[in-house]
């Protein structure tokens, strides 16, 4: 009998272990920053932390669970990219998209994700965190344009001073080559055959 009991107690041990375990992942998941999530293997939204909630702008956790992933992206095909990518390494790293918020305005985030599998090898889920990137891809989108816009401008400039090497050249209203240039050129001539001893 005295076996029975303490076979009882370490079940209940166990099994408020177990409790403890869940409570603290439960408490680490709703309470993290970063959007955490869970989705099934044909797109439906298992779980999703308050965070996540929060970034698609849902006014619950209920409604967004209520929507298919497929739906969350701008665009279809970075679905297409995700399973792609996902079958060939199982884990993805930093993969960015544009999703979709609830009031339909648009924001870009970074996926970093996995594919759980069961004791057979069974893939079950995907489990992952979405990172919010908006501000560091507006800032990179700023750069580029900003570069873009100095290399034309470089352009231009040189563009410019070509002309202006022409025109200091050349005579405005014959277009040869203007006295001054052409002492320029006869003295430097000449001081290379000096030089050089050249005829």
């Amino acid at each position: 009998t005295l076996w029975v009991a303490r076979d009882i107690t370490d079940r209940k041990q166990a099994q408020a272990a177990l409790a403890r375990s869940e409570q603290a992942y439960r408490s680490l998941f709703e309470n993290m920053p970063i959007g955490l999530y869970r989705t099934s293997l044909d797109g439906r939204i298992l779980d999703a932390n308050p965070a996540l909630v929060r970034m698609f702008g849902y006014p619950d956790r209920d409604s967004l669970l209520a929507i298919k992933a497929v739906n969350l992206y701008m665009d279809p095909t970075y679905e297409e990219r995700f399973q792609h990518e996902i079958q060939k390494q199982r884990v993805l790293s930093g993969f960015e998209a544009e999703f979709r918020r609830y009031g339909r305005s648009s924001f870009w985030a970074e996926d970093y994700v996995r594919l759980v599998y069961d004791e057979a090898g069974n893939p079950l889920y995907y489990e992952g965190s979405l990172v919010d990137v908006t501000e560091r891809k507006q800032a990179e989108d700023k750069l580029r344009r900003a570069n873009a816009a100095l290399e034309t401008a470089h352009a231009e400039l040189q563009e410019m001073f070509a002309h202006e090497q022409i025109l200091a050249r050349t005579d405005g209203m014959t277009g040869l080559i203007n006295r001054r240039h052409f002492f320029e050129l006869a003295t430097r001539e000449f001081n290379a055959s000096l030089r050089y001893q050249r005829p």
